[in-house]
């Protein structure tokens, strides 16, 4: 890419410390002038003050486009100066006691993400499914490799007992049951595309009509009635394309990449040990169960 304001956001959602403390932005910009080599030392300044405009407003078009598709970006706003930039799990004195503890599960997700290249692509669905436990889900299923039809883990959810938890025998909002269906993506270096989630909603469509390439049904856990709502979940360890994205936002299909399951995992405190994570308690936790 060219040197610019772009490729200087860029450089920062690689580099930037996730609990990084506030710095002037025009600092941090010919910090990475100078570390990319663009111009000698003695004109980085002058070029950071040149450019300082447009890469405040780049990082701000980025938190919020990041904001709108789920994504996190490593680096926010000062809340007393816009003209200094954060690593977004930094705490700040305003903060609640809540806000710090959040930012403090969330600043443990590079962990997740360095085991991710870890497992292999049978793990990553495992653990993909053992996700489905986080959003609620009954039971989770993840299917056999060798005949999973484009879908790798599927489970329900009781929206109604969320909706109005009870200790007594349950209404009608028994009925009010959501199922979870997604396929697992493990990528190390390519980008996913709109082919993989075509692929995806192509396969459900498929599950719900029950059609399949060979006489049994190797989904038979997954009974979608015709009025059944559905959530397409697309995991997977590697990144989304940008037309991928919009393919996704225009689906409505629910994605999470690496960084995005790493965060979710880190949000809810999953293989933490005393405080600290436990890549042992990890594998443990999506370990398949004896049925």
């Amino acid at each position: 890419m060219r040197p610019g304001p772009a490729e200087a956001v860029r450089f920062l959602i690689q580099k930037l410390d996730l609990e990084a403390p506030p710095r002037p932005a025009v600092e941090m910009l010919a910090e990475i002038i100078i570390k990319n080599s663009w111009v000698d030392d003695t004109s980085a300044e002058e070029m950071a003050e040149k450019w300082l405009n447009t890469f405040l407003t780049r990082i701000q078009t980025e938190i919020s486009k990041a904001r709108e598709d789920g994504r996190l970006v490593p680096f926010t706003l000062n809340s007393m100066s816009e003209l200094h930039i954060q690593g977004t799990c930094f705490s700040e004195p305003k903060d609640s006691p809540r806000e710090k503890e959040e930012k403090k599960r969330r600043s443990r997700l590079a962990r997740y993400y360095e085991f991710f290249a870890k497992i292999t692509p049978s793990e990553f669905e495992q653990l993909s499914g053992k996700i489905l436990t986080l959003f609620k889900a009954k039971e989770e299923f993840v299917t056999r490799g060798s005949g999973d039809q484009g879908i790798d883990f599927y489970g329900q959810v009781p929206f109604g007992s969320i909706l109005k938890p009870s200790v007594i025998e349950p209404g009608a909002e028994s009925q009010l049951n959501v199922w979870l269906v997604g396929q697992a993506k493990h990528y190390s270096s390519s980008q996913v595309s709109t082919s993989d989630i075509r692929e995806l909603v192509g396969s459900i469509e498929l599950a719900r009509a029950k059609t399949y390439a060979g006489r049994a049904d190797p989904l038979a856990n997954l009974s979608i009635r015709i009025c059944d709502p559905v959530f397409y979940l697309f995991f997977t360890t590697g990144e989304i394309s940008r037309d991928g994205r919009n393919l996704l936002r225009k689906a409505g299909v629910v994605s999470m990449d690496g960084m995005q399951l790493a965060a979710f995992l880190a949000d809810h405190k999953v293989a933490i040990r005393k405080g600290q994570f436990s890549e042992t308690a990890l594998r443990r936790w999506f370990r398949p169960r004896p049925r």
